[in-house]
């Protein structure tokens, strides 16, 4: 099970509210699918990554007894409102000025933004522009608006496209970014260290912009204005293995296997098993989206209301999920929910999908995969 503080009080006190719910003779093989699917089936804004975040901070205790994980629906709703009042006041509390806001934070800030983008995208953007407007106007001289950079930065997923979005003259100790990026530019932004593993930047544009440090992996993917890093941390688990790349040589190396320099229409990019002709084909991009979704367990349909699952809209998503399936890159499971049935479904190996457009994985399945999708865009 999972309890955490229902009421602001009882966080104070150490009071902790708690939910027993029956297993139903569920077998536990995996700890991350149990979460993930108890959380979804109960339709809680909590997703299965953040709960390990929100234990090591001693908001949410899991105990493995025979029961399912549950959480209070009110938690996340009641955590972005304070997040969001900080940022509507126009003035900010004494952690967020003296305090570095460090990426387990802006993770969980922007799921929360995400959550909230499911059933009011306008507040999102109020949010955000509030937050604009207030970077530009404050002076103090403490980490007030540097945490604020990184906040703003963090939520750009969780806007909506078609957007026009713009973040300029800002200095950021710490920044982070995650999923697909909307289009934005980014002018004379400074940022000490800015983490974009899992991330598709192609959509940005840099404009008189520096990082010091990049924290980086295999499926990270940058446009051709990115700004040269001083240092760049490659993180595995893949390809990119974990290691410092320092040398100019080297990170103008790495920048350009990760999209800065465009590839040949008759090459592959960097060996992987998609021609850069079909790269930006929109097939392949809605796959590249799926698998980019941090959620464990998706729903089907967009009225389930997730903010991960966009991308079921798209034109070409039926044909994939297929194709997927028939290549046993796909798990599904219905269950009865609030009164009616749900369907989920669960992308396997979604490392392994992306590290095929760009290498070649080791899974047959996965290599399998991307033939059958090739000859699948060539015969229309």
């Amino acid at each position: 099970m999972i309890s955490w503080p229902r009421r602001r009080n009882d966080a104070i006190s150490g009071r902790r509210f708690i939910s027993p719910a029956r297993c139903g003779g569920a077998e536990l093989t995996f700890l991350q699918d149990l979460i993930a699917f108890s959380l979804q089936t109960l339709r809680l804004n909590v997703t299965y990554d953040q709960v390990p975040v929100l234990a090591r901070h001693g908001l949410v205790s899991i105990a493995i007894d025979g029961f399912d994980e549950l959480g209070d629906p009110n938690g996340y709703d009641l955590a972005w409102g304070q997040v969001n009042d900080l940022i509507g006041r126009r003035e900010m509390p004494r952690y967020v000025r003296r305090s570095i806001l460090g990426a387990d934070f802006l993770s969980a800030f922007d799921d929360l933004a995400s959550h909230l983008a499911d059933s009011d995208p306008a507040r999102v953007r109020r949010c955000f522009d509030a937050g604009v407007e207030l970077a530009k106007s404050y002076l103090w001289t403490d980490r007030g608006a540097r945490n604020l950079g990184g906040l703003l930065i963090s939520m750009l997923p969780a806007i909506e496209p078609p957007v026009d979005l713009r973040l300029e003259d800002l200095h950021v100790d710490e920044a982070l970014l995650q999923d697909v990026a909307p289009p934005a530019t980014m002018v004379r932004v400074a940022m000490n260290q800015f983490n974009v593993r899992g991330a598709d930047l192609r959509a940005l544009r840099f404009v008189d912009t520096t990082i010091v440090t990049l924290i980086a992996d295999h499926s990270t993917r940058v446009p051709d204005s990115f700004p040269t890093p001083s240092v760049i941390r490659s993180e595995g688990p893949g390809p990119a293995r974990d290691r410092v790349i320092r040398t100019p040589k080297e990170i103008a190396q790495w920048l350009d296997r990760h999209g800065r320099k465009p590839v040949r229409d008759d090459e592959t990019v960097n060996g992987g098993l998609v021609p850069a002709a079909l790269c930006d084909h929109d097939m392949v991009r809605t796959l590249e989206q799926a698998c980019r979704s941090r959620a464990y367990w998706i729903p089907e349909s967009r009225d389930d209301g997730d903010h991960g699952n966009r991308f079921v809209e798209e034109r070409y998503w039926p044909a994939l999920f297929d194709l997927l399936k028939a290549h046993e890159l796909i798990r599904t499971r219905t269950k009865s929910s609030s009164g009616r049935e749900s369907d989920f479904f669960h992308i396997v190996n979604r490392q392994g999908l992306l590290q095929g457009l760009w290498d070649t994985p080791d899974d047959s399945k996965v290599r399998d995969f991307y033939h059958a999708l090739v000859e699948r865009i060539a015969d229309e």
